[in-house]
């Protein structure tokens, strides 16, 4: 009853001063007369034996650690939730499917996707990606052949789901963005591996037959 109603901003674990757990951002509709209730939320484990990676407004090439991620931030600014401000460390880390925070988008399941911390790092321009896919069991063969495009991810804060953001495409155990991905923030980021029958889904959006993100989700979407 103390609180009016409308939409709020929610921080857990605030400028992360519990240091072995990330934060997390989002938001809450509060109703009068009403019991508001959230739902379960997870946090993002840090491994502490990582060392954090100094990122940067415009900055070409932010490497994370054992070249696992790499960013080109060269038309894009930043902005840190907790200082405002176009710089900060970013602590990458490794998540499964299941320890997500926020669902996926259907017809894009992602194996795992990063998280990066402290969250809510604002993105204001367009962002190129290269991940080095990860060994499965010691093992490559889970990779596709060269070409195979993949679906990019990204988090939405409007729709609080992590979204289709762009394709990207397999040369070796390197996926590479096509073009800069339209990221609203630095939250999560990943891909996932689709069917057969959707790489003509994303060959299309890759050729411009399919012209926008909006359709993009809703072909995957429909195709799951």
């Amino acid at each position: 009853t103390a609180i009016p109603a409308g939409r709020y901003d929610v921080v857990i674990n605030d400028k992360m001063k519990d240091g072995t757990y990330g934060s997390l951002h989002t938001t809450a509709d509060v109703q009068l007369s009403r019991l508001n209730v959230l739902p379960p939320m997870k946090l993002a484990t840090i491994n502490t034996n990582t060392p954090y990676v100094t990122v940067s407004s415009h900055e070409a090439q932010a490497i994370f650690p054992d070249n696992a991620l790499t960013l080109d931030l060269s038309q894009a600014r930043l902005i840190f939730a907790d200082t405002g401000r176009e710089s900060g460390n970013l602590h990458l880390d490794f998540q499964t499917a299941g320890q997500f925070s926020y669902p996926v988008a259907k017809g894009a399941m992602p194996q795992w996707l990063y998280s990066l911390q402290p969250s809510g790092v604002a993105v204001q321009g367009s962002v190129g990606i290269t991940i080095e896919m990860p060994a499965l069991y010691g093992s490559y063969s889970y990779v596709p052949q060269d070409g195979t495009l993949v679906v990019m991810l990204g988090y939405d804060p409007d729709t609080q789901t992590i979204e289709p953001v762009g394709v990207g495409t397999i040369s070796g155990h390197t996926i590479t963005s096509v073009g800069s991905l339209p990221l609203q923030n630095l939250d999560y980021i990943g891909y996932a591996i689709v069917n057969t029958a959707s790489q003509t889904i994303l060959t299309d959006y890759r050729d411009g037959k399919i012209t926008s993100l909006g359709q993009l989700r809703s072909a995957l979407g429909e195709g799951q």
